[in-house]
């Protein structure tokens, strides 16, 4: 059995509390920052525009900079972005690979930490082209790690990206907290 972790709210802790920071900052509200920029953060997380791009077409919208929308990010994943020490705990006897709705900055920050280290593969939007729960996220992991689908134990904090992955025929989990996971793995994977 192959376990397949997503990234944030799975494997590091993570609060959407950069969103309110570029809203106050681009004078706009929550529902309407969202709904605008939804189609270009699709664009970067599956590698269709640069993070530049990402950034100048935000920047443009709302008559803001850049490279503050940028410094704005960063300085929230230093300062809220936490990895899960119960978590890793559980995942670091398992072959375990990981499938992230990711833009490159995302990622870069990841990697930069070492939390990639964790992971035997790592699958991220941008790179495959595809977001969960897009069915092509999936066939494309199952293509690369070349096993057959129901030899995969998918994790996510997201209902319906486990529910997507159960469609692809992968096992799926939702996660909640490291106690549910451990116990729910218990049924793939016996710990020591």
């Amino acid at each position: 059995m192959i376990f397949i972790f997503d990234m944030f709210g799975v494997v590091v802790k993570w609060s959407s509390v950069v969103v309110s920071r570029w809203c106050a900052y681009a004078h706009a509200s929550d529902p309407e920052f969202r709904s605008s920029t939804k189609p270009d953060f699709e664009l970067c997380e599956t590698g269709k525009i640069s993070m530049q791009e990402l950034w100048a077409r935000i920047g443009k919208r709302y008559n803001v900079s850049p490279s503050e929308l940028e410094r704005i990010f960063i300085n929230c994943f230093d300062e809220i972005a936490r990895l899960d020490d119960a978590v890793v705990d559980i995942i670091k006897p398992l072959p375990v690979s990981m499938l992230s709705n990711q833009f490159p900055l995302h990622f870069e920050l990841c990697r930069k930490k070492g939390w990639h280290d964790f992971f035997n593969n790592v699958f991220v939007s941008f790179e495959i082209g595809f977001m969960k729960p897009d069915p092509r996220a999936y066939r494309a992991v199952v293509e690369k790690l070349q096993v057959a689908p129901s030899d995969i134990v998918f994790v996510d904090d997201k209902e319906e990206n486990v529910e997507a992955a159960k469609k692809a025929g992968m096992h799926g989990i939702v996660f909640k907290d490291a106690v549910q996971l451990k116990s729910a793995l218990s049924k793939f994977y016996k710990f020591h």
